[in-house]
Formats: C-alpha cells, structure tokens, sequence
C-alpha cells in the first residue's frame, strides 16, 4: 500500500510479434531479428523457433530525418541535399549504436538467419547497409502486406505497407 512501481508496456512491440506470428512469418526462419524504424522510436526484435526471445524499444527516431527541413537561408544556398544527409548520418549512427549495445548483451545470436527491416524509418537511405554491419546475416525488408489478403491499392500499400505491422498485429 501507498508504493506503485508502475511497469512500461509496449503495445506496439508486442502487437509487432503477433504480427509476425498471425502472417505465418515466425515459422519461415528458426531463429531472426526485426528492426521496426518508426518516427518516435525503433523497435528491435529476436524471434527464435516462433517464440520472442528478446524485445527493445530504442527511443530513437527517424521524426528528425523524415521533417527536418532546411533553414531558407540554407535551402537558397542548396544546402538541403547535405543538410538532409548529415540529420540522416547522425540518426542512423544513434540508432546503430544502441542496436549494437542491445545485442553485446544477448546470447546465442550466431544463428539469425536474416534480419528484417520495416517501418517508414527503413526507407532511409543507407538504413540497411547501417542494419547489416550490425548483424552477420542479409537484412531484407519487411512488408507485411506482401502476406495477408488486402483490398489496397498498389500506391496505397506502397504508402501503409511498411508501417502496418503494429495495426496488423492488433488485428490478430
């Protein structure tokens, strides 16, 4: 009484797993990695034989890369193109930094077979060289629309498919 020791959950992460489960992707790989780039964070998963073995929410995100613009100043100069390249370069060195962090902690992962990469985030440039110098598997994107039967449109799926996992994984 009086003491609450309150405890976080993370519904996207959880919601990201069943996901994976509902489409049938935690059985194609005994054991693999998701790393879920989105605006606020990243999420990172480790799935081995269809059960999660290890989960973190990163609270880095891409928001600064995806809406950063350019003063007028800069953007009158053709400062932009290297503006955005430099918010991009220091995102992807943060995040790979607590990636890597995350997994010097975790045993037994010489056996990922791949990762995959989804999330509006994994559409950064470079985001997959960044993610494969971390791991010593191919790293392939995600789209979880490739799996399920859906009424959208090509441009549609295009605009929803690499951020749908979490909405999806509520669904199942």
């Amino acid at each position: 009484p009086g003491v609450w020791d309150p405890m976080q959950v993370d519904l996207d992460e959880l919601a990201m797993f069943h996901a994976l489960v509902g489409t049938g992707i935690a059985e194609e790989h005994e054991a693999f990695a998701v790393v879920n780039a989105q605006e606020r964070d990243t999420s990172l998963l480790i799935v081995k034989g269809g059960q999660l073995y290890a989960m973190r929410c990163i609270r880095i995100g891409t928001f600064a890369v995806t809406h950063g613009h350019a003063t007028d100043e800069a953007a009158a100069e053709g400062l932009d193109h290297d503006i955005e390249v430099a918010r991009t370069h220091e995102s992807l060195t943060r995040l790979s930094r607590e990636v890597r962090r995350t997994l010097t902690t975790l045993p037994g992962l010489e056996d990922l077979e791949c990762v995959y990469i989804t999330g509006s985030g994994s559409l950064l440039p470079g985001f997959d060289e960044a993610m494969g110098k971390l791991f010593s598997c191919p790293v392939e994107p995600l789209d979880f629309l490739d799996h399920v039967d859906h009424q959208l449109d090509e441009d549609e799926a295009r605009k929803f498919g690499p951020d749908i996992g979490a909405a999806l994984g509520m669904a199942y």
